[in-house]
This record gives C-alpha cells, structure tokens and sequence, in this order.
C-alpha cells in the first residue's frame, strides 16, 4: 500500500485559511478590534469617508495578511518536527518536499497567495526555494551509490599491463558497491511516493541524468581493462536498465 507522506496539519491549516478567505473583511476587522480596539475614529465630513474606509480596509488587508502569515510559519515549525520522526533523512526531505509543494500549489489555487504577499512579498519564491532544497537534501541520498563510481581508490592503468590481484578487487568492489546501492536504494524509494506529477517527474529525470551519466563515465574507463574473467557477475546492468529502475521510484500505480 502506498504510502504519500503527507501531515494533516498542512490540510487543515489550509482549510481554515480558505475559510479566513471567504470572509476576510470580516476576519480583518476582527483583527483590528483586538488591535485597535472597538472605537474608531470615523471622519464626520463625508467627503473623508471614502478615505477614511479604503485605509480602513488596507489596515484590515494587511492585519489579516500579517496573521496567516503567523500561520504559515507555525505551520512550517510543525512540520520540520514531525519530520524528525522519520530515521531516513531522504524520507524526511520527500515529507517535507510533499507538504511544502502542498501548501504553495494551495496557496495558489485558492488566491490565498495576492492575500500573503500584502505582508510577505516573496513568499511563493520563498516556498519554492524549500522545494528545491528538500530536493537537493533528498538527491543526497544517492551519494553512497554514486562514491563508488569515482575515481577514489581507482589503480592508475598502463596500457598493455596486466592489473594486480589488489587493482582487479578494487574494480570488483567498486561494481559490487554500485549494484548493491542502487538495487537497495531502488527498492525502498520505489515505495514511497510524490503525488504531485510535475514534480515526481522532475525528481525522476534530474535523478536518472545524475546516476546515468555517473555511471556511463565509469563503465567507459572500465571499458577496455581485463579485471574479471565474469564479466556479467559485475555489469548487472546496462545503462538504459539503470534508468529504467529509477523511472520506478514513487510508482504510485503499484
């Protein structure tokens, strides 16, 4: 059963603010009652009364702006902490990549955006760049796959000369290394999911160039050195087969 790694909290606040957008002028005043308090000095000259309430209704606007702002914040608090529940960083990231994207896309839908940037002008920037460092946190957990494709360890190769029993081992262990990561990291990421397709897509793509292009360069600098006399018990996989085993990753049709 999938599993989309999504916290309530962000369903729920965000409910509460399209409710607080159905009725913001009434939400705003509100506000400003607490604020200013229930009297308010209303200009006796009714040539100042459209003055008078357009500010009236901008102080409101930016009251209420100012307070799902608070919101948002406590929100985010939230959800970085139910995300130290999870024991796999990269899990943590896709929660939190999950519910950030939720609560932007929302946002937007909803119009609930014009009404945040009265106070807080760049806040869709400012959720997208969580996105993307989630992402950034997430693509992190490729690195114990990808260190294996590096030239760390790697003998140096003369031609025409025959490798040591030390230098083929080192080779072995660096195919047997990339195999076991990728095959382990492929079957747990394959069951969770991202829900959002652009995004899932994007995750998948920038993945497969990342790990596809690491390892063609690796297979190519192996490509003419005798180092096993099983050569298919260490190139399980061909390229093509590595990128088709990350297009799998949060299969949410399983």
């Amino acid at each position: 059963m999938k599993q989309y790694w999504y916290s309530s909290s962000p369903l729920q606040a965000i409910l509460f603010l399209q409710q607080l957008l159905d009725f913001h002028e009434t939400a705003g005043a509100m506000l400003a009652s607490q604020v200013l308090g229930d009297t308010y000095n209303i200009p006796l000259d009714p040539r100042e009364t459209s003055s008078a309430s357009s500010s009236t209704s901008d102080f409101n606007k930016r009251l209420l702006s100012s307070y799902i702002c608070k919101v948002l914040g406590n929100l985010q608090l939230n959800l970085l902490s139910k995300s130290k529940v999870y024991e796999d960083s990269a899990l943590s990231s896709i929660f939190l990549h999950n519910n950030y994207n939720y609560i932007l896309k929302s946002l937007e839908k909803s119009e609930l955006i014009q009404l945040v940037t009265v106070t807080h002008r760049k806040a869709e920037s400012s959720y997208k760049e969580l996105i993307k460092q989630q992402i950034d946190f997430y693509q992190r957990s490729w690195l114990k796959v990808l260190e294996h494709l590096t030239d760390k360890n790697m003998p140096v190769f003369q031609p025409g000369a025959k490798l040591k029993d030390k230098e083929r081992q080192v080779i072995k262990d660096k195919f047997k290394g990339f195999n076991d990561g990728l095959e382990e990291l492929c079957k747990i990421q394959k069951g969770w999911a991202i829900p959002d397709k652009e995004q899932r897509d994007f995750i998948r793509q920038s993945q497969k160039k990342i790990v596809s292009d690491a390892y063609r360069a690796f297979l190519q600098r192996c490509a003419n050195i005798s180092f096993t006399k099983n050569p298919e018990k260490y190139l399980k996989y061909r390229p093509e087969e590595v990128e088709e085993m990350i297009e799998k990753l949060f299969d949410t049709s399983a």
